[in-house]
């Protein structure tokens, strides 16, 4: 059994995975590379049919393929583990144009004056971070700020991340995940993956592979 990604308008190949489903397989493309406001549809076929179409925007924006240093996707029964883009937070500028302002207030500005924000004003989460610039791995990966592990349950339609609150791996980019059987209990299910320090500065990972990284085992 085979199973292979279409990630915008490229075609990866996954490892052969054990699978309830016959040639399974994940389609899954942006409306645009890592906008915060862009629309992440994921497709899952298998068995010759259509298993699942969903909406993960509010999960995850792109997909990391095979062909990507993070790209890893591994099967458990329905459940499918998977590497994302995790959803960045919205963010917007001190200053709002003439066309929001009128949508958000009766009788709003009607010249082409800016909005400037009052210092006196409360100041909400990601206010005022619109442009400011990300570290990305760049070197092929200019869009991986903040590569995190899913998984898509697909009877139930349900996409989460993973160690989402594990402290042991915040501010690390996340990848190349395999559901690993454990041991001591057959119907138990575990995960291994890598982890690379994300430091503020990122000296990219596709032409230099001896960056730091740790291998990280998880329950489930």
């Amino acid at each position: 059994m085979t199973g292979f990604v279409l990630q915008a308008h490229t075609l990866t190949h996954s490892n052969s995975q054990t699978t309830p489903h016959t040639n399974p397989h994940v389609l899954a493309w942006p409306d645009a590379d890592n906008d915060a406001k862009s629309k992440t549809t994921v497709e899952v076929w298998g068995d010759d049919r259509l298993l699942r179409t969903l909406d993960a925007s509010k999960m995850h924006q792109a997909v990391y393929g095979g062909e990507s240093t993070f790209g890893g996707f591994s099967w458990h029964k329905e459940m499918l583990l998977y590497t994302a883009e995790a959803a960045a937070p919205p963010t917007t500028s001190w200053w709002e144009d003439e066309e929001a302002a009128a949508n958000a207030t009766l009788g709003g500005p009607t010249s082409t004056e800016k909005i400037h924000v009052s210092p006196d004003a409360a100041i909400v989460a990601g206010q005022g971070d619109k442009f400011v610039w990300k570290e990305s791995w760049g070197e092929g990966h200019s869009n991986a700020i903040a590569p995190r592990l899913f998984t898509l349950d697909v009877v139930k339609g349900v996409v989460q991340q993973v160690l989402a609150e594990e402290r042991a791996v915040q501010g690390m980019s996340l990848g190349q995940a395999q559901f690993f059987a454990m041991p001591s209990d057959v119907h138990a299910h575990a995960i291994v993956f890598v982890a690379w320090p994300a430091s503020s500065r990122r000296l990219g990972l596709k032409y230099y592979t001896a960056r730091p990284s740790s291998v990280f085992y998880a329950s489930l």
